[in-house]
């Protein structure tokens, strides 16, 4: 997840970013503690304290100060309104990730040695692989243990019949 530009000059301009749900709350607190922003009253942003169980989905972020360091406040969408200010969804802050035509997006894709694999079917392969591997070792390591075996019972024959 990549954010469009610089997060602190979207917010001064767009004044209020609103999250509708607490995972994106989470993302944009991580993201401006990055640039050192804190609340208002000073505390360090953190993911897990987010405020957002305040007022759920009608959450807005706005930063309460121009100049550095920046202050955040949480607002309701309604309060940012009557404040004239300009509300940004949060979705409208990320990059919109391009589509690469020789890949299912519903799929996890792995580079190995310069080619891109499915991640499921590659595992897939490289698990049977491994699991016929372990199996001739397996079976090579009972048959060395009863060669083995057999050639111990052999000595042991030998050893009485003297």
């Amino acid at each position: 997840m990549k954010f469009k530009e610089n997060l602190i000059d979207i917010m001064l301009r767009a004044k209020a970013v609103h999250c509708d749900t607490v995972k994106k709350a989470e993302i944009l607190l991580k993201e401006l503690a990055k640039y050192g922003v804190k609340w208002k009253d000073g505390v360090d942003l953190t993911p897990s304290d987010t405020k957002w169980n305040l007022l759920k989905n009608e959450t807005c972020y706005v930063l309460t100060t121009l100049m550095k360091p920046h202050d955040l406040a949480y607002w309701t969408c309604e309060d940012c309104q009557m404040s004239d200010y300009k509300i940004v969804e949060f979705d409208e802050l990320l990059e919109n990730e391009q589509e690469d035509d020789n890949n299912d997006n519903d799929n996890l894709a792995i580079k190995v040695n310069g080619i891109i694999h499915d991640l499921i079917d590659y595992a897939d392969k490289e698990c049977e692989k491994t699991i016929h591997t372990a199996e001739a070792y397996r079976d090579g390591y009972i048959k060395g243990c009863k060669d083995s075996l057999g050639e111990v019972r052999a000595i042991l024959s030998e050893f009485n019949n003297n």
